[in-house]
């Protein structure tokens, strides 16, 4: 009977310990998630409209706002690429940037048959729905556009808005 009763205890033991490493790994996730987004200064709009792009779409859930879509220079390669989402409150003025990540999106080879590969200039981002607070704030969208050089922000004119 002691050797049952010991069995049971140290199955407890492994499922809390479990248990609170699950719980202190999502406090340490959530942390990051809020430090992830930082303000930035908008300089260098792109004017000329050297940049394509596209908000496929804005998806505020429950908990985060999505912001998907694409954005680049038709005839140009993309050998280094670096594209992230920013929100601009429309009161204060202040600029966030998203943590946003490059997916592949095989249809921009589709939409631009100029021979090169498209299919990675895609972008997701999310941020905590919290963070943007829009109960109280609105945010013009825009995006940061750092490719093969051009160092170039892009006024989208989309607004996120409850």
């Amino acid at each position: 009977m002691p050797d049952r009763q010991f069995i049971t205890m140290k199955q407890v033991s492994l499922l809390s310990g479990t248990a609170l490493l699950l719980i202190l790994l999502f406090c340490l996730l959530n942390f990051l998630d809020h430090n992830l987004v930082h303000t930035i200064q908008v300089t260098d709009i792109d004017r000329d409209g050297l940049i394509k792009w596209k908000i496929d779409g804005v998806i505020v859930s429950h908990n985060y706002v999505w912001i998907e879509g694409w954005a680049l220079i038709p005839s140009e390669p993309s050998r280094t690429y670096d594209l992230d989402v920013l929100l601009r409150n429309t009161r204060s003025g202040e600029t966030i940037l998203l943590p946003t990540m490059l997916v592949n999106d095989d249809s921009l080879n589709d939409l631009f048959s100029d021979g090169l590969d498209h299919s990675n200039s895609g972008f997701r981002s999310r941020v905590n729905k919290r963070l943007v607070d829009l109960d109280n704030n609105s945010y013009e969208i825009f995006l940061k556009f750092f490719n093969n050089g051009h160092h170039l922000f892009v006024e989208t004119g989309q607004l996120l808005q409850e």
